[in-house]
């Protein structure tokens, strides 16, 4: 029997001055089963990879949030091989996103400015 569960992610930010508050909330439909965090680098400039899971299927990851550590990020979040690849997502250095796949492919990382490598923290969490 899968389990269903409402997911809040609830952060704040402060300083210079600011408060920021960023609200997510979505819904498990599967039992979480594994939650692991990573650092990857990308391996060759200029050529756009997939994202290990980790042992996670494509279709079973539930949750990933990811920061590019170093260097500017793309993502594709639907993508089938590094061929296909087309941005749909961006991630300044230092700055992180949470993103909710649709399981259908996989998620591909690309440089965000030519020449460069970029290097990720990932923490994904999934069900199979």
């Amino acid at each position: 029997m899968a389990a269903a569960v409402d997911v809040s992610i609830i952060a704040e930010v402060s300083g210079l001055g600011e408060d920021l508050n960023f609200c997510e909330k979505f819904a498990v439909t599967e039992t979480i089963i594994k939650a692991v965090l990573n650092r990857q680098i990308q391996t060759t400039t200029n050529v756009a990879e997939a994202l290990n899971l980790c042992g996670i299927g494509a279709d079973g990851v539930e949750l990933v949030i990811i920061k590019a550590t170093d260097n500017d990020l793309i993502i594709d979040t639907d993508c089938a091989d590094n061929a296909s690849f087309a941005q749909d997502q961006s991630i300044d250095e230092g700055e992180c996103r949470i993103l909710k796949p649709d399981g259908t492919d996989e998620i591909f990382i690309k440089n965000g400015i030519a020449g460069e490598k970029v290097t990720v923290d990932v923490l994904i969490v999934g069900s199979t």
